[in-house]
């Protein structure tokens, strides 16, 4: 049925049958939802019910779920008996009601029977050729009509041409050992993938935890490579909206996503994972700062390394894939200097809290201690030979 025809869209109100979703899950998986916020986030709080829908009453599940939202960019249709039929759509994608998608599709395989599920879906054909303007519409049909799990600004963003153009290097990239990093672009996708496999114990053996990274982990880790250590301090969509904003300003062409950008960024995970087990954690470590201490103490080797001939070379620790013992030991005296910076010259006993903001970085990074350390000449060694 027809629901709305309007200048920048028009609107299809349809019943799907829950095999026709399975089968095009099971044929495109992440092509269907590419512009959807997130992967299958597993069989927890909601879709644990859409699940025990599909198992012990299918015929109410029309009325349980709140359905799919659909986008397409082109639309053919016919009458046939007095009926109107869709009979293609171009660019089609479920923007809203993926993880109803995936729930029927995993409920499937596990051998439930959905024949007698039905699913309500709004259609929306843009009429807008404009990627820009497609992806807006799309945004805000996510961030308005979700109800069924929170979706957050960072999930918005996850369409991002800048995240797909680095999760494509990411699926491409070998490092110098043949390995390759998963980058989860979509919230879940990794559990996604590892359900869907026929060797899921292989893929997690390809991919452990130090192999994988998400996108608020990938913007902390990239803007720890700077001489702004308190934002990533403050984490989440704060550190996430520095980054995107800086690799896709609205303006401007932003940063261009090619292996180099991927090789450095692969060294600076390495880099900030490598200090957060040099500084421990528990009983082991320097202190109780380490999340404030590790991006403070990598913005000083950011500042200090442009200063000494050499620099300091990313592509060192892309091509080994570590830090040696030697850097290792060298790190750990500036990790716990540093430890002890935050606590001299915090105007506050919540050292965490304080290390949130400008005014505590500009104070250490001028201060006699830091300096005299960042211009000794072991920091120039190993700074200008990393």
């Amino acid at each position: 049925m027809k629901a709305a025809d309007e200048s920048e869209f028009e609107s299809y109100l349809c019943v799907l049958d829950a095999p026709i979703l399975a089968d095009l899950y099971k044929r495109y998986s992440t092509q269907l939802l590419e512009k959807n916020v997130r992967s299958f986030l597993q069989f927890k709080g909601v879709n644990r019910g859409i699940k025990q829908t599909i198992k012990d009453e299918p015929e109410k599940f029309i009325a349980f779920n709140n359905g799919l939202t659909i986008t397409a960019t082109e639309a053919k249709t016919s009458f046939y008996r007095k009926s109107l039929y869709l009979e293609s759509l171009e660019d089609f994608q479920i923007v809203n009601g993926g993880q109803t998608t995936a729930s029927i599709y995993f409920s499937n395989k596990e051998g439930l029977d959905i024949s007698n599920v039905k699913v309500m879906a709004k259609i929306n054909i843009a009429k807008t050729s404009k990627s820009k303007d497609l992806d807006d519409l799309i945004s805000k049909i996510s961030e308005y009509s979700n109800s069924q799990s929170r979706v957050s600004k960072v999930d918005l963003r996850s369409r991002s041409p800048k995240l797909v153009q680095l999760k494509s290097l990411s699926e491409s990239v070998l490092t110098p050992s043949g390995k390759k990093w998963f980058f989860e672009r979509a919230k879940g996708d990794f559990n996604t993938q590892v359900r869907k496999s026929t060797n899921s114990q292989k893929l997690k053996s390809e991919f452990p935890p130090k192999k994988r990274f998400t996108k608020e982990l990938l913007a902390k880790y990239y803007c720890a490579w700077g001489d702004a250590p308190y934002l990533v301090k403050k984490g989440g969509e704060k550190v996430f909206r520095t980054f995107i904003e800086d690799i896709e300003p609205e303006k401007e062409a932003g940063k261009e996503i090619n292996r180099e950008f991927y090789e450095h960024l692969i060294a600076k995970i390495i880099l900030f994972r490598t200090m957060e087990e040099v500084y421990g954690q528990g009983k082991n470590a320097i202190g109780q700062l380490r999340s404030a201490t590790v991006p403070y103490a990598i913005s000083a080797i950011y500042l200090w390394a442009k200063e000494f001939e050499g620099k300091f070379s990313l592509e060192v620790i892309w091509k080994q894939e570590a830090l040696n013992v030697e850097f290792k030991k060298y790190l750990k005296q500036l990790l716990v200097l540093m430890n002890d910076l935050i606590k001299i010259y915090s105007l506050s006993d919540d050292y965490g809290e304080f290390s949130k903001k400008e005014e505590l970085w500009e104070v250490i990074k001028s201060s006699s201690e830091l300096n005299e350390f960042m211009n000794s000449d072991l920091s120039i060694k190993m700074l200008s030979n990393s």
